[in-house]
């Protein structure tokens, strides 16, 4: 029972860590912020995450390990390409939803200079993860002539994924209407209308 209340308050730190992280940014948040949200001591956080180093790359590490599950989880559905597309667009649609409005790339490329640097490279690896499996989707979509764009398909995800990152920044700025238009214009360029 004592290791999964231990389990259960590490996940809990984690997860209200990560919002703070996309909603704040990583110097705006202490471990008061998330020791109030919990109910619990500053000395619990410290026993699983001595300092706010540790507790950084923690949280971009578990971000990178949801991001890895959502992929295998798409690859398992065995998606037609549009539809892996969509289930990539829905990621970011879901940090809209959690009024995050910014996505963990943009809130570590923001303070890249400011935060540690293990997060730093934990932050470099989600995004080249998230380049290399648009670029595979891409690539299959191209293949299989449902998705359509021009030049290569690296540039291609990088474009996606700057657009996304982007959009949640104007939503923030303005109202969530405008992330679903700059979506919605992403997906009537990109994918293929096929008639019977």
């Amino acid at each position: 029972m004592e290791v999964a209340i231990q389990k259960d308050t590490k996940q809990s730190i984690l997860d209200i860590a990560e919002d703070l992280l996309h909603q704040k940014g990583y110097n705006a948040f202490s471990y008061k912020d998330i020791a109030v949200a919990l109910g619990i001591k500053n000395a619990s956080i410290h026993y699983y995450f001595p300092s706010k180093e540790d507790l950084g790359e923690a949280v971009v590490l578990y971000a990178f390990e949801k991001l890895k599950k959502l992929q295998e989880k798409a690859q398992a559905k065995n998606l037609s390409p549009p539809e892996e597309l969509d289930f990539f667009l829905s990621i970011y649609q879901h940090y809209l939803e959690k009024k995050l409005k910014i996505g963990l790339i943009g809130t570590l490329a923001v303070n890249f200079a400011a935060i540690p640097e293990k997060m730093q490279i934990a932050g470099q690896k989600i995004t080249q993860t998230c380049i290399a499996w648009l670029q595979s989707i891409l690539e299959k979509g191209r293949a299989s002539q449902t998705l359509r764009f021009e030049g290569d398909s690296f540039a291609q995800a990088l474009l996606i994924l700057a657009s996304l990152e982007g959009a949640l920044q104007i939503a923030r700025l303005t109202d969530n209407q405008h992330f679903y238009q700059i979506v919605g214009q992403l997906r009537n360029s990109l994918i293929l209308s096929i008639t019977i």
